[in-house]
């Protein structure tokens, strides 16, 4: 299937600001795997999908998780906000036969999680960073972060979310902590030198 013909089918199947929201997740994806070294292709790819159970019922995304023999954790169960990135890296297996770095991407955009490769990095950072996004303080700053360090980006956004979802008394996955708990040192280093420069 063609990179054209998945984003027909998931244009057909999202909501008009959902899928704005998807096409700029495209976009920064394609431009952070640039700067980085990372296949342009295969973040433009994980990025198109990486929302596409998104507006699917809980019990669907459950659904499809269980035929795929596929055990929701009691962490994920308690946000069920961040679900849709295990049931979306379960479809983009199975519908679009993606390859593996590509579901593994898509599985940790929502949460983050620590040791992830420069594909899991870019989306994870891009799912925020996109244009369109504008409801957290913080993200001119996060923009040019992502620019120079992926690692730096993914500690100070899942700082950014875990002081967000605090504020709103939502229960936070753990692997949003984790995220934060291992990249924080790169963030720290990078401003120590900043403010030395």
């Amino acid at each position: 299937m063609t990179e054209e013909e998945i984003r027909e089918i998931i244009k057909s199947e999202l909501s008009e600001r959902r899928y704005r929201h998807v096409l700029g997740v495209v976009k920064e994806a394609e431009r952070l795997a640039l700067i980085h070294g990372a296949d342009p292709e295969k973040a433009r790819l994980a990025a198109l999908l990486h929302d596409c159970t998104k507006e699917d019922t809980i019990e669907s995304q459950l659904k499809m998780c269980s035929e795929c023999g596929i055990m929701v954790d009691n962490d994920t169960l308690a946000c069920p906000q961040v679900l849709h990135a295990l049931s979306g890296a379960v479809r983009a297996k199975r519908d679009f036969s993606v390859p593996d770095d590509v579901a593994e991407a898509i599985r940790t955009h929502a949460t983050g999680g620590p040791s992830m490769t420069k594909l899991q990095l870019l989306l994870y950072v891009a799912d925020l960073t996109e244009p369109g996004r504008d409801f957290a303080d913080g993200l001119k700053d996060l923009r040019r972060l992502s620019e120079v360090s992926l690692e730096a980006a993914a500690a100070e956004e899942a700082r950014m979310t875990l002081e967000r979802e605090s504020a709103r008394g939502r229960t936070i996955h753990p692997d949003t902590r984790k995220t934060y708990e291992y990249y924080k040192k790169t963030l720290s280093e990078m401003r120590k030198r900043n403010d030395a420069e």
